[in-house]
């Protein structure tokens, strides 16, 4: 059985180590290779060392805990009544098993518990199988398109899809 359970801070090597597979593994076919060989395991442990101790609060990380191994998590944050969907990531082994969607739940549940009316996430244009997944769980575009940078020394286009809680 997988656990969904909060964050604790003896996971940061684990939730990096995922967050460079995870991310490698969406992003293959979206950035370029020399991108690609920047997002390592090392790379995303010292980015999670930095971040989280200046994330502004609240924020909530749940992390897919099958038998003491992180396999997903989920980020989010609450601005106001608003709460971003900052991430859910799952390590590829567990696609399709209906992790992502317990993950997701999860979170939105966290978003209810911090009484917000509506969330937003976005997504990098291009990401079919992330967009697939957001459309069936209630979540569309709203034709907001912004060009950020996602890591890597990429910029990439990022559209926003939003939902109630």
């Amino acid at each position: 059985m997988t656990a969904i359970r909060n964050f604790q801070q003896t996971d940061l090597d684990a939730l990096g180590t995922l967050h460079a597979v995870t991310r490698r593994t969406a992003y293959a076919d979206l950035l370029p290779e020399s991108a690609l060989a920047q997002i390592t395991p090392e790379a995303l442990i010292e980015y999670w060392a930095e971040r989280l101790p200046i994330q502004e609060e609240p924020f909530r990380i749940l992390v897919a805990d099958k038998a003491g191994k992180l396999v997903g998590f989920a980020m989010a944050s609450r601005h106001g009544d608003v709460a971003e969907l900052t991430a859910i990531h799952l390590h590829p082994d567990h696609q399709g098993s209906g992790l992502a969607a317990r993950l997701h739940d999860a979170i939105l549940e966290v978003m209810r518990q911090w009484r917000c009316r509506s969330t937003y996430l976005w997504v990098v244009v291009g990401n079919e199988r992330a967009q697939a997944f957001y459309r069936k769980r209630g979540w569309n575009p709203d034709g907001t398109v912004i060009r950020s940078s996602i890591g890597a020394g990429v910029d990439a286009d990022l559209e926003r899809w939003t939902r109630t809680v």
